[in-house]
């Protein structure tokens, strides 16, 4: 990978050297890396500790040395893992390989790094981590994160006492103990934020910061709702205070839904000024009357879910097409240009019916939404652990025929502007396994996933 470094502006001292080292590993590219805030966390947890160094590796750097500082991965002490999304499970594996790491924790000598797992996949799946982690920090994992950072001195060297010693935490999982543990849910007081601004990234050049944890809403299909814990948010003078210290005019205010803030009028009006811009938007959460600070933004993102309202009722996304269409009509009265949509194919009760209705009112959409560019992000439903569709039927065939129908009414209604965006069903299907096992139970199905 190229060097970055004129493609980055540092919002905490560069650390150079430490009495240790952590590799923060997220197993995806440096443009989605570098926008996730559990990277950003984990970066400014480490470099605060006083003998500690972070130094970071994405899937896409390349060779056996850190971004950062170009040191060897190999010789860190603790690499730091974060795994967002099941499918991400096959390049660990592979980094594992490149850096002769035993997968199997228990086979590794003394002086390797310890590995450190955690992300969105532990709330409702450790057996997938617990294979190749030294230990596995399940649910809200920063103090777990810094009480290792902090005990780690003593465990130097000394693998199954570290092992020992966190194998009765009640949120930590290791290999003398790889049962499912419940995760730990935090009463949030600080939110995370960028410590780098990167160009080459989803949030170019923008300061994330994150407002809330958890979801007020219960949709059948989200395992956020389901398993992330009950809503909490982030005190809006907090969030303003850490936007005012880092001095960027572009603003990302992250949470699974931003709008749904009880203080987001007085937290926008202590943003007057700034370029807001927000993770994503439920329409059914933006009021009549816009946001003033949201009118500067140049891009909405919607998880629309379904074009059909019978299949959005039931999925608990209260927006009629009328409602829906209005809302939209006034942000690109307002100046947005770039819009995506996220939606669902295979939902339950799904007709073909429903597939036209999407894809006509994407065809509404662009009657006013003439000018810009439109994506729609369209994913195969794939049934989650801990929600309430749990335990519908995967059919991947049946999917494919889906994807062929959505793929033929678009072209028909000849949108230009639109770009039509699938994620390989098959994705989809490995996502759904490994989400509802473990390692071995995909060798069968998927035995590309280890080569």
């Amino acid at each position: 990978m190229e060097s970055v470094t004129g493609k980055e502006k540092r919002l905490l001292p560069v650390k150079r050297s430490s009495v240790f080292r952590a590799t923060i590993f997220y197993p995806n590219s440096y443009h989605v890396a570098m926008s996730s805030l559990a990277v950003h966390g984990l970066l400014r947890i480490t470099n605060e500790h006083p003998n500690w160094t972070a130094e970071r590796y994405f899937a896409d750097t390349g060779g056996k040395y850190t971004l950062d500082n170009q040191q060897l991965v190999s010789d860190s002490d603790i690499i730091a893992v974060t795994v967002s999304y099941e499918p991400d499970i096959e390049r660990v594996l592979r980094f594992l390989s490149d850096f002769a790491i035993p997968l199997d924790p228990k086979l590794r000598h003394s002086m390797q790094p310890v590995i450190i797992a955690g992300g969105a996949v532990t709330y409702h799946n450790t057996a997938l981590l617990s294979s190749f982690a030294d230990l596995v920090a399940v649910g809200d994992g920063e103090e777990l994160y810094r009480d290792l950072l902090t005990l780690f001195p003593a465990f130097r060297g000394k693998r199954r006492e570290l092992w020992e010693h966190y194998r009765l935490h009640p949120h930590v999982v290791t290999p003398l103990d790889a049962t499912a543990k419940k995760p730990v849910i935090k009463s949030v007081t600080e939110p995370w934020h960028s410590a780098i601004l990167a160009r080459d990234t989803e949030f170019s050049d923008m300061f994330l910061i994150e407002i809330g944890r958890g979801c007020p809403h219960a949709c059948p299909f989200c395992t956020v709702g389901a398993n992330f814990g009950p809503v909490r948010w982030f005190d809006s003078e907090k969030i303003a205070q850490a936007v005012s210290r880092a001095g960027c005019r572009r603003v990302g205010l992250v949470a699974p839904s931003p709008l749904d803030h009880p203080q987001i009028h007085d937290l926008l009006s202590k943003l007057d000024g700034y370029d807001v811009r927000c993770s994503s938007v439920r329409l059914d959460s933006v009021p009549e009357e816009l946001p003033g600070g949201m009118v500067a933004c140049d891009s909405l993102t919607v998880g629309l879910e379904s074009g059909s309202l019978r299949l959005r009722l039931q999925i608990g996304k209260n927006t009629d097409d009328g409602i829906f269409l209005d809302r939209l009509r006034t942000f690109y009265d307002q100046g947005v240009r770039k819009l995506k949509l996220y939606a669902m194919y295979g939902l339950p009760g799904e007709t073909d019916a429903d597939l036209c209705e999407l894809m006509d009112l994407v065809r509404q959409v662009c009657s006013f939404w003439n000018a810009g560019k439109i994506t729609v992000s369209l994913n195969a439903f794939a049934p989650m652990p801990g929600t309430a569709w749990e335990d519908h039927p995967f059919d991947l065939k049946f999917l494919r025929k889906k994807e062929r129908i959505l793929r033929d009414v678009f072209r028909r209604q000849n949108l230009s502007l639109v770009r039509l965006d699938f994620e390989p069903a098959r994705n989809m299907a490995l996502q759904f396994r490994l989400a509802h096992g473990g390692l071995k139970e995909i060798r069968e199905e998927f035995p590309e996933f280890w080569r």
